[in-house]
């Protein structure tokens, strides 16, 4: 049977809905699962990612003084994976228009960092207020 007259399948777990991410910075819903490991492991893998994030913006500022576009656009990936773990949708759209990028300008490392900085500040305040609204971290 040809492809086109195959019957119309309908997915069996509906699509979340897309979101926003310009009109918000995190996605509690992301969050959810890193509730079910505990208040303590939560806090052993976010302050991984606290201390991690500092030295992946210098490394996106040095590829972009550089022209290395692709180191930029690896390095921009890998921090974006890191940061969809914990709902980042900000930092991960704009680190996402960072990897299709073609190019980019060298006099503008410094402003990226210091917009992705303000980003991840912001963010980082997000999820802890977050992590106050959880029950489950409450008992603790």
């Amino acid at each position: 049977m040809p492809i086109s007259d195959a019957p119309e399948l309908k997915p069996v777990i509906q699509p979340e809905p897309e979101v926003d991410a310009a009109a918000i910075l995190i996605n509690p819903r992301q969050l959810e699962p890193l509730a079910i490991l505990g208040i303590e492991d939560f806090h052993d893998i976010l302050g991984d990612v606290v201390r991690d994030v500092p030295g992946c913006l210098k490394s996106l500022r040095a590829a972009i003084r550089a022209g290395d576009i692709a180191t930029l656009k690896a390095r921009a990936h890998s921090l974006r994976g890191m940061l969809a773990n914990f709902g980042c949708v900000a930092m991960t759209a704009r680190l996402a228009r960072i990897e299709h990028l073609e190019s980019i300008d060298p006099t503008e490392a410094d402003a990226v960092q210091t917009e992705l900085q303000q980003l991840w500040d912001q963010s980082l305040a997000a999820i802890k207020a977050w992590e106050k609204a959880v029950p489950e971290f409450a008992e603790v």
